[in-house]
């Protein structure tokens, strides 16, 4: 047998000498290997299992979303779903733009609207008719982008309608509400399989803390309980990504607006938590973002004394305060709105004067700047729902 020549650690691996980061003196391996000295410039990760994201994360950490059972990995200031970990969120956004319902100009010609707009998201230009609903202004829209849903509002209905995106008509049966007649619905988002909505009047008494669900696709439900906002109020709005429901402002049973944001996750049912604050506290503001989206916006609104043109953005799976992504082209209240994957549309509402408008208006969803004139609603308005869903 050829015997082993014995040898140095440096013969064998070719090392010569090993230093510190700055190359000044010997390295200390913080992660389980260690010579006497100073930093090796070797850094770890952090891992949390946890169902509320973790605070002051680097690029590299890792989390495990025990809420929604989802793996994110921490990159350039957001959480990203660890691919392979999570089922693709659903596409259900489109490039169609519907409003449903709707306060006409006051005083002339006065009362409320039935009609349904549309308009291509992606091209500038007027909207057109689409058909009729048969609910109040005091109603939301939500999309699972083959299907409208319009959850009526008002004194008399429970009803929830819906029609096909793609196709000119009028709305049918859906189904119902679960709370009783008397209530308004100004806050309604679907992640394309369950919509979540809250009932902000209910009985006579505005201002409720309920939120209800109810599964999209197949007619012929009841919606059911979902869980409680942390804050009773109502005239919010939501945004909402694939699996966030965000709900933010609106004012309490003695009319004073707020800043509060709360989520949900939506396959979990239950009550809300903290999200964090809107720049500015607000009622009747146009929320927009939904699904694969991860930015969601909070436009105009009423600050108890006067019209907002902010334009607010979060980042939805992030919980915190609202950012400046903008101003709208004026002050404006009630007005609503709706995105594709990359355009925001703001339409309609009442400016400062009091008057309504039927300016549709258009800011990039992603990157933060004010909005410009895209056209015209064919008629001038606010309330009413905002969704968009697939063309064809």
């Amino acid at each position: 047998m050829r015997g082993v020549r014995s040898s140095s650690l440096s013969d064998v691996v070719g090392i010569e000498k090993i230093t510190d980061r700055a190359g000044t003196g010997a390295p200390d391996f913080t992660n389980g290997f260690n010579i006497n000295g100073s930093d090796s410039g070797i850094s770890t990760f952090k891992h949390t299992e946890s169902a509320n994201e973790p605070s002051s994360p680097s690029n590299g950490d890792a989390w495990l979303d025990t809420d929604n059972n989802i793996y994110k990995v921490y990159i350039n200031g957001e959480w990203k779903d660890w691919l392979g970990t999570s089922a693709p969120a659903t596409t259900y956004f489109g490039d169609r733009a519907h409003w449903a319902s709707g306060g006409r100009a006051h005083p002339s010609p006065g009362g409320n609207t039935t009609q349904i707009d549309y308009w291509d998201i992606t091209s500038l230009g007027n909207a057109a008719d689409f058909g009729d609903c048969a609910g109040s202004p005091s109603g939301d829209c939500a999309s699972d982008g083959t299907k409208i849903y319009y959850l009526g509002g008002g004194a008399t209905t429970t009803q929830i309608e819906f029609w096909t995106s793609a196709t000119l008509g009028n709305s049918a049966d859906f189904g119902d509400t679960a709370t009783a007649a008397g209530q308004n619905i100004r806050a309604a988002s679907s992640n394309g399989s369950k919509c979540l909505y809250v009932p902000e009047q209910t009985g006579g008494s505005y201002s409720t803390n309920i939120i209800e669900q109810f599964p999209t696709g197949t007619a012929g439900i009841t919606a059911t309980d979902f869980g409680d906002l942390t804050l009773s109020r109502w005239i919010g709005g939501t945004v909402n990504s694939s699996s966030r429901f965000v709900y933010g402002g609106g004012q309490n049973s003695s009319y004073a607006v707020q800043n509060v944001m709360d989520y949900v996750a939506f396959d979990t049912a239950g009550n809300a938590t903290d999200f964090g604050d809107l720049s500015v506290s607000r009622s009747f503001c146009a929320g927009i973002g939904s699904n694969e989206t991860t930015r969601g916006l909070f436009a105009g609104g009423y600050s108890g004394s006067a019209a907002l043109d902010t334009i607010d953005y979060i980042t939805i799976a992030t919980a915190g305060n609202a950012t400046d992504h903008g101003n709208l082209l004026q002050t404006t209240y009630g007005a609503k709105g709706c995105a594709n994957a990359s355009r925001a549309v703001i339409a309609g509402g009442i400016p400062a004067d009091g008057s309504r408008i039927n300016t549709i208006q258009y800011t990039a969803l992603t990157t933060a700047a004010n909005s410009v004139d895209f056209g015209d609603l064919s008629l001038v308005k606010y309330g009413g729902g905002s969704a968009s869903g697939a063309a064809s």
